[in-house]
């Protein structure tokens, strides 16, 4: 629902009040949330209490921090950058260090036993490569629209509903379907339109019609909604329920991670005129956006 009215919100906040504005509005919205939650939902309580596991912590916290500063400082000075090279690494040793850990833990905080199901691990891969899809599509069609078509925010706020909007809408419909067709083939299904979605996308220039970009961006939303609601309840179908919780962040982690691609998938702005120009002189209709333009929209 957020990813569907976010962008219609956050449009016509962006063109009146100004793009800073939009980070007030999820202020009163949390507070609303967190009232809602302490009130309405029911407390759950592990059956045997459990230490902090500080060192699976720091070392977990060490290794995402690492990876996420790598990935994006890529984008600006490549892989072969040396800082670049000694977070990528330092990611890697506490990544190792922190599966050490959590082996010999006696209150982990991550319990290893849950990748011993086929099905928790699968769907762990496919949440991956779906998100990393996701995100960095995303940040490359808002590009799009802006520098490539030079629409407003609100216009491109449209469009991005579209693919929103479908994905909410068959989400809820994959739950009840799941009772007739088996979640593999959901799920499969949903990353063949995903994929063929996406090299639909790849047609586009920069004059393409609203109606051309739209059944593209419905049919990707169909499909990532067919892989959302059947990959969370393979998910958590067979855990017990104190490790629910547990199941969802590993679920979500390569969402949170996933979205640093999109700051290497363009690295430095470089590619982003790039793309511009290329989708641009496609059409014939000059070279596209120049630099001067991209640094007043980065400078926004």
């Amino acid at each position: 629902l957020s990813l569907t009215v976010g962008p219609l919100v956050a449009g016509p906040v962006a063109e009146s009040a100004g793009w800073r504005w939009i980070y007030l509005l999820p202020i009163p919205i949390a507070l609303i949330a967190l009232a809602v939650a302490a009130t309405m939902l029911p407390e759950s309580r592990a059956p045997h209490a459990r230490r902090l596991d500080w060192s699976g912590q720091i070392s977990a916290a060490i290794a995402v921090t690492a990876l996420v500063f790598g990935v994006i400082e890529a984008g600006v000075y490549g892989f072969g950058d040396p800082r670049v090279v000694a977070a990528l690494l330092a990611a890697a040793v506490a990544a190792v260090g922190f599966v050490v850990i959590e082996k010999r833990s006696a209150s982990p905080m991550l319990d290893l036993d849950l990748f011993r199901s086929r099905a928790f691990t699968a769907t762990t891969l496919v949440a991956m490569i779906a998100f990393l899809a996701l995100i960095g599509f995303i940040f490359v069609l808002s590009m799009y629209f802006a520098l490539v078509q030079q629409l407003g925010t609100v216009e491109a706020g449209w469009r991005l509903a579209l693919m929103n909007g479908a994905s909410m809408l068959v989400g809820g419909l994959a739950g009840k379907m799941m009772h007739r067709i088996h979640a593999r083939f959901l799920i499969g299904g949903g990353l063949l339109m995903v994929a063929g979605a996406q090299f639909a996308l790849l047609t586009l220039d920069a004059h393409t019609s609203f109606a051309a970009i739209s059944w593209r961006l419905v049919v990707l939303g169909l499909g990532m909604g067919l892989v959302m609601a059947p990959m969370t309840a393979t998910a958590i179908a067979r855990p017990a329920p104190p490790r629910l919780s547990t199941c969802r962040f590993i679920e979500f982690l390569p969402y949170s991670v996933g979205g640093t691609r999109r700051r290497w998938s363009v690295p430095g702005g470089g590619a982003a005129r790039t793309a511009a120009m290329i989708f641009a002189s496609s059409s014939g209709h000059g070279p596209g956006p120049s630099s001067a333009s991209w640094s007043t929209h980065r400078s926004r």
